[in-house]
């Protein structure tokens, strides 16, 4: 359960979102995103298990573009609606193929074993543990498998305010319960 401070923080930063992807997407922008990306995305083909992805928090659109234009069938899906419209463009504009969907990651509004994986990078470093555990036991309620990245202490690219920064052992940790079968 969050503090009333906490969860005002939480808002402020989840209604800020869109305001933080609604950018110019230009060519050099994406090259420079998908470069910096192209250790998750080589993971996701490497583990999704099958072309059926979920994208969970669509950031700017990016990496989902990208990947439905391979051999991927991806939903996207973000609680901010903002976010959405953002990620639709770019999906647009660069003629993606996702299917984007409005939601929250802990209830998500699709029947068991929907997808082969579900993916994201950079969410949940900003939740609490307890909340981490309930979205990943979600995803697998509707996915045998998870991809996703997180920044570490390592991190130099900066933080937008409230990031978790932990160590690896501490993720390790957390994720005790969890069958891990990559890390890098």
């Amino acid at each position: 359960m969050l503090s009333g401070r906490e969860e005002a923080a939480a808002r402020q930063a989840r209604a800020s979102w869109s305001e933080y992807y609604d950018h110019e997407c230009t060519l050099p922008r994406i090259h420079r995103h998908l470069t910096n990306q192209g250790l998750f995305i080589e993971r996701c083909r490497r583990h999704a298990g099958g072309p059926r992805l979920l994208e969970i928090g669509v950031g700017s659109g990016i990496v989902g573009a990208y990947l439905s234009q391979s051999d991927f069938r991806v939903v996207g899906l973000d609680y901010d609606r903002g976010v959405l419209r953002i990620s639709r463009d770019v999906n647009s504009r660069f003629g993606g193929g996702v299917q984007f969907v409005q939601g929250d990651m802990f209830h998500l509004p699709f029947r068991p074993q929907s997808f082969d994986a579900c993916i994201h990078q950079g969410l949940l470093e900003h939740f609490d543990p307890d909340d981490i555990l309930k979205a990943l036991d979600a995803q697998l309620l509707v996915a045998p498998r998870v991809v996703f990245s997180v920044p570490t202490k390592r991190w130099t690219g900066g933080v937008r305010g409230d990031e978790r920064l932990w160590s690896g052992a501490h993720w390790r940790r957390l994720l005790a319960e969890f069958r891990v079968v990559d890390v890098f």
